[in-house]
């Protein structure tokens, strides 16, 4: 179920400059309508649709309001894949609108010609009241929400650095599979635990003997599934934190410690997240293995909790000294959105898991209305 989530996303064809749409296998007409980013009823009307619900393969639908174009400058980190994302295109329009031959080589600077797109009125409206409703102030709660159907995003304190817990774990997992890609380790390769990664907390290894020997692999799906602190440092004894840092200023991440402590934004985090799915940064096997141990995990109390059964969460939490975080992409039917959750200040765990079920279910409602 999920790869067929993750290979709807990968493939969708979101073409916000075009006119018309030829409805595929599955489509449905409030499906497609949160790809461009207008109503089930105004597709309805420009397509004169008496039953919403009746619609076929093959048919070629109208779209209303499509069009527009806009600058934008590449950032460090971004691929064409990722701005395509972004802002509701394919690369190949991408490519042929800024006559790139190359859709690899795109650098910092560059500024191409993207759809015009917005986060929306109603989108915003939706985070103001989730955060409102969890008495969400002073920057207490940073939120950041990617439909990844539309390439539409909104921010409430989301460029704001908050302690990542063990959030950090998500680019970390991503690190060690590329370099595992790149030939410089080997998922089979044996670490040995030392003293010096001891860590309490989350975790099974602290219940081993000093001197157990694991495989990268395996680490890796612990610090994912159980997010086990020992197998983390391990981890980042084997990649290095300065490393791992410019590996995640690579994917375009901003926030960071003078310090070299670990903190983040909830952009960054949605950042990260995108990036799973962009084949430019993880191959098809990785990204495989590393979203089904993020839609595996044994915490569940967040983002997921208040969800319909069966709906797909690939997701990290994090919770470390009032920081109690959840990021994750959300597979809901026929519609994938990314959501991030930081927090500060939140000494009652509990309380802070109920806040982020609660945005996590005002967002997932919000997404699959059907008006």
């Amino acid at each position: 179920m999920l790869a067929a989530a993750v290979a709807a996303v990968l493939m969708a064809a979101v073409p916000a400059a075009a006119a018309t749409y030829q409805v595929a296998a599955g489509d449905s007409l409030y499906a497609i309508a949160g790809r461009f980013g207008t109503t089930a009823d105004r597709l309805a009307a420009a397509n004169a649709i008496p039953d919403p619900d009746l619609i076929y393969p093959g048919q070629v639908l109208q779209i209303p309001g499509s069009g527009g174009w806009r600058g934008y400058t590449v950032r460090p980190g971004d691929s064409l894949w990722l701005i395509a994302q972004r802002t509701g295109t394919t690369v190949a329009d991408l490519a042929a609108r800024d006559n790139i031959s190359d859709p690899n080589s795109i650098w910092p600077g560059e500024v191409l010609q993207v759809p015009a797109t917005s986060g929306g009125p109603d989108l915003a409206a939706a985070l103001q009241s989730a955060v409102q409703a969890v008495g969400g102030d002073a920057g207490r709660f940073g939120v950041y929400v990617r439909d990844l159907n539309s390439g539409r995003e909104v921010a409430y304190n989301a460029d704001q650095s908050y302690t990542a817990a063990s959030t950090y774990k998500l680019p970390l997992a991503m690190d060690v599979m590329r370099l595992s890609e790149l030939g410089q380790l080997s998922l089979d390769e044996r670490l040995t635990y030392t003293s010096d990664d001891y860590e309490a907390g989350t975790g099974v290894i602290q219940g081993d003997p000093v001197g157990s020997g694991y495989a990268i692999r395996d680490l890796v799906r612990l610090a994912i599934t159980r997010s086990d602190n020992i197998a983390a440092n391990m981890l980042v004894r084997r990649v290095g934190w300065s490393a791992l840092h410019d590996y995640m200023r690579n994917l375009g991440g901003a926030t960071f410690a003078s310090d070299g402590s670990n903190v983040s934004s909830p952009r960054d985090m949605g950042l990260y997240l995108q990036r799973t799915l962009d084949p430019a940064c993880l191959g098809d096997d990785s990204r495989a293995y590393l979203l089904d141990l993020l839609s595996h995990t044994e915490f569940n109390d967040r983002l997921p909790r208040d969800l319909p059964q069966g709906v797909e969460v690939a997701h990290k939490i994090g919770t470390y000294n009032g920081a109690v975080n959840d990021v994750g992409i959300v597979f809901a039917p026929g519609h994938a959105y990314i959501i991030a959750v930081m927090s500060r200040d939140m000494w009652d765990e509990n309380q802070g898991a109920d806040d982020i079920a609660a945005v996590s279910r005002t967002f997932y409602r919000f997404e699959t209305s059907p008006s």
